[in-house]
């Protein structure tokens, strides 16, 4: 029967310094056990978003990122019970956030964006089947937060699965006044207002219309808006091809 862990312990506290010939099979144990430790020590640390360690599981514990785009990388794991993990980012005045979220391969994690009170601004759910990623995203578009200059929560929760995840992080300018106004799709009446939002990077409410719809470069991109059941139906968008 191999021996124990406490046996190993055991064992190795009990080599005298002088007497460490790598030959001999006490040594031969204590390195094995010096290994075996050192596997598990490396689970355990993480260096999630480059942070050498693992990233909060809270707000208060949160990993803080600069308001900058970037690309970061972290994991969740039902083995070592690390079910979310929490970034935080300071952003600038007149500055809005969206980010995207890539799942491993078989696992379903979720995003959760909240403003500097814990209240939700925005939460992706998306599932994924055995054999594929799913891509979350979030954005604080159309929200009281949206260049506000108040800090804002990434919050990444493990729903099933394990495994490394990749989260983007794109910033960008918000108008003041924004590209339409109380009259226009969004109202102070509804859900958020033209003048907080930024559809397609425009600096504010994209076209309601299609005669009138907001022209983007045909080029390949990513773009994120906003749209309200009742106050922001509709955006519409013309590419010239």
């Amino acid at each position: 029967m191999p021996p124990s862990l406490e046996q190993l312990v055991t064992k190795v506290q009990n080599i005298p310094s002088d007497s460490w010939d790598v030959t001999s099979p006490k040594s031969t144990i204590a390195i094995s056990f010096l290994i075996f430790m050192s596997c598990f020590s490396g689970l355990v640390a993480g260096n999630d978003a480059g942070s050498g360690g693992d990233a909060g599981g809270g707000h208060q514990t949160a990993v803080w990122l600069h308001d900058i785009n970037g690309t970061y990388y972290g994991n969740l794991s039902v083995s070592s019970n690390d079910t979310n993990d929490y970034y935080g980012i300071n952003m600038s005045s007149g500055k809005g956030i969206a980010a995207g979220l890539t799942s491993p391969v078989g696992a379903d994690f979720d995003l959760i964006l909240y403003d500097h009170t814990n209240s939700t601004l925005d939460g992706s759910y998306n599932g994924s089947s055995s054999n594929s990623t799913s891509y979350d995203s979030v954005s604080s578009n159309g929200t009281n937060t949206s260049g506000s200059g108040n800090s804002v929560y990434l919050r990444i929760q493990r729903w099933s699965g394990s495994g490394t995840y990749t989260l983007q992080i794109w910033i960008f300018p918000v108008s003041s006044t924004g590209g339409g106004n109380s009259s226009g799709g969004g109202n102070s009446s509804g859900g958020g207002n033209s003048s907080n939002q930024n559809d397609a990077n425009t600096g504010g409410d994209a076209s309601d219309s299609q005669p009138n719809a907001t022209p983007l470069n045909s080029t390949d991109a990513s773009y994120y808006g906003y749209v309200h059941e009742y106050a922001d139906e509709y955006d519409w968008y013309s590419i010239a091809m």
